[in-house]
């Protein structure tokens, strides 16, 4: 929806599918809703009128604006079925990608809007609220300087990630763009990222040698031959309290995602 607030006029944008989870129905109808509302060129649950393979061909252009991703397939199929991504780079899924030299330059790793359009004290308080619920959930407390640090993870200079704001207040950004098209300059980017023909044709090439059936199954066996010839030992377990802590850090933290 962001960035169908910043589409040129022709464009439109399409989201696939609508979720089953109960829970994200609830938040995905309240998207349909904003969107409508604010007049944005967006089609939902495109896939429940045509194939995914029809959509794609259909489109100039796949987007992908996740936050978080269980699998690294939407950062390689587009390519591989002649179409460019762009949107939100995701380092910790696409690093082996980009060393397997799969160029994803398209991708950035965070929009950032002023923070004036919702304010330092709001945006305090709305993470005070949510970690302080998220944290006692697996028994721990916040430390003194937890919501500091989940800010200024949030912020560069005097503007936050679009990506770490709650729904409510992505909501306040894109009421914000749709009332003053001047506004929209401020965002960085302010533009998905155009990819040439090039560009796509090659990294389609590196993800077929990389990642195809084959090389999974190569890398796959490998790893099953290193466990048989691997010398048995006495089987230790982890600390329970530092793995939960790594996951735990404020750093990390995302509205999103509670």
């Amino acid at each position: 929806l962001l960035w169908s607030a910043l589409a040129e006029p022709g464009q439109r944008y399409g989201v696939t599918l609508a979720p089953d989870n109960p829970e994200a129905r609830t938040i995905y109808d309240r998207w349909v809703q904003v969107a409508e509302h604010l007049d944005l060129p967006v089609t939902f649950n495109l896939a429940a009128a045509a194939s995914f393979p029809d959509l794609v061909v259909e489109s100039t252009l796949l987007a992908t604006t996740s936050v978080a991703e269980g699998f690294g397939l939407a950062f390689l199929e587009p390519w591989t079925m002649g179409r460019p991504l762009a949107g939100r780079n995701l380092p910790e899924i696409t690093d082996e990608f980009v060393e397997a030299g799969v160029d994803l330059a398209s991708l950035y790793d965070a929009v950032y809007v002023p923070l004036e359009w919702i304010g330092c004290a709001e945006l305090q308080a709305c993470l005070e609220t949510a970690m302080t619920a998220s944290f006692h959930a697996y028994g721990k407390s916040l430390s003194d300087d937890a919501v500091e640090r989940a800010r200024l993870a949030a912020c560069e200079g005097d503007t936050v990630d679009f990506g770490r704001l709650s729904e409510p207040l992505q909501e306040k950004v894109l009421s914000r763009l749709c009332e003053s098209t001047e506004s929209r300059s401020l965002l960085k980017p302010c533009a998905l990222a155009t990819v040439s023909s090039s560009a796509v044709t090659a990294n389609a090439a590196a993800i077929r040698e990389h990642f195809s059936p084959y090389s999974y199954g190569c890398r796959l066996a490998g790893i099953y031959e290193a466990l048989v010839n691997a010398e048995v030992e006495t089987v230790e377990s982890l600390s329970s309290d530092r793995l939960l802590q790594s996951f735990l850090q404020p750093e990390r933290f995302n509205l999103l995602r509670t």
